[in-house]
Parts: C-alpha cells; structure tokens; sequence
C-alpha cells in the first residue's frame, strides 16, 4: 500500500518542480525587461512601483472610459453608415446577379442563333441573299 502513495508523492512533486521551472522563466524574463532593470537598479521599492503602475493604469482605464462615452454618438452614426453600405452593396450584389443572369441568357440564344443555318433557310424574306457582284441591292419580294 505504501509503493501508491510513494508514486504519487513523486508525481506531485515532479508537478510542483515544473510549476516552479516555470516560475523561474517567468522571473528570468521579467528581469531582462529594461523597465524593471530600471527601478532595480535605481533602488525603487518594486512594491510602490507596482501600486504606482496599478494607480497609472486604472487612471489610463477611467479616461479609455471617457473617452468612449464622448465618442459614442459618432460610433452609432458609424454603425449606421455601415449598414447602410452594407445594405446598399447587397442591392447591388442581387442587381449584378440579375445582370450577369440576363446577359448569360442572351449569349445562349446568340449562340443557339449563329449554330442554327436553318434560320436562314427557312425564312429567306428575313435574311436576303448578298449579291456575289458590288453594286447590287437585294431585294426583299
């Protein structure tokens, strides 16, 4: 019964050793960054440096605030004029759609037109004869 519980105070610690490597980076990086090298080597208490940072940024908060209250009519207006393009750009989607619709159609029947010689054939007063010879006005009888 005892092997169980030797296992699993050896996870346990494996797992406490990782958080603390992990730890450490966090340390190593926070005291390569030139803002806390500064403080640390002017001999700033870190502690009434993080309330001074604390105090900066909750301040930078409270005017971000400000300053989208001011702003929030021009953020509706904004808004309002986004959607109205995109409501705009939509009609045109479905006009350019119905286009693109129209003109497909009318290629095909062009198409249908130029394979069909029969046309010409079977109305001859629709589609006159060309004359071989310059000069000559086809008549239609």
């Amino acid at each position: 019964m005892e092997a169980p519980l030797e296992a699993e105070l050896e996870a346990e610690l494996d797992l406490e050793g990782a958080e603390l490597e992990e730890v450490d980076v966090h340390i190593q990086e926070n005291l390569e960054d030139a803002l806390v090298q500064e403080a640390l080597q002017t001999g700033v208490d870190l502690r009434q440096y993080s309330r001074q940072v604390e105090l900066e940024l909750q301040e930078v908060e409270r005017a971000s605030i400000q300053d989208y209250i001011r702003e929030s009519e021009n953020i509706a207006e904004l808004h309002n004029q986004i959607s109205a393009c995109d409501a705009i750009l939509e009609r045109m989607e479905q006009m350019l759609g119905s286009f693109q619709s129209s003109l497909s159609s009318l290629s095909w029947e062009i198409r249908a037109l130029k394979k069909s010689p029969k046309n010409h054939q079977k109305n001859p007063k629709k589609f006159p004869k060309i004359p071989k010879k310059p000069g000559k006005i086809p008549k239609n009888s």
